[in-house]
């Protein structure tokens, strides 16, 4: 390699006149690598920001969900170990059967009559 050695053609001799003789080269190609490295570093430190962000969301999220569910799950769990009190209640208060048995033993004018009835209290009821 003629480079390396002393015995370089005219225009220089060794390394040093390879390298005088392509300065601007190595001058514009390292400034060329700095500022693709730069960018590259960039880039990695804007991903690994942006991926943090990212988990730290998402962990949220997936926390939030959690309480969600074991929200839902313990009223889920309050309202049927509830539902047979509140069941047993509404057909002592309301006596469906009774009301249906009357009604079978109507008349079809007395039905209607008390029909009519039945509704204005049931109306009555819900205003209360």
């Amino acid at each position: 390699m003629w480079f390396w050695s002393n015995n370089a053609p005219a225009s220089g001799g060794g390394i040093t006149g390879f390298i005088r003789r392509h300065k601007n080269k190595f001058i514009f190609g390292s400034l060329g690598a700095l500022v693709v490295g730069g960018a590259g570093v960039a880039g990695y430190l804007y991903y690994s920001e942006r991926q943090r962000k990212w988990e730290e969301q998402n962990t949220l999220a997936m926390r939030m969900r959690y309480l969600f569910e074991e929200n839902r799950k313990t009223s889920c769990s309050a309202l049927y170990s509830l539902l047979p009190i509140v069941l047993r209640i509404l057909q002592e208060e309301y006596k469906a059967e009774e009301i249906l048995q009357t009604f079978r033993s109507l008349a079809n004018e007395e039905k209607r009559v008390a029909f009519e009835t039945l509704k204005i209290q049931s109306m009555c009821e819900q205003v209360y």
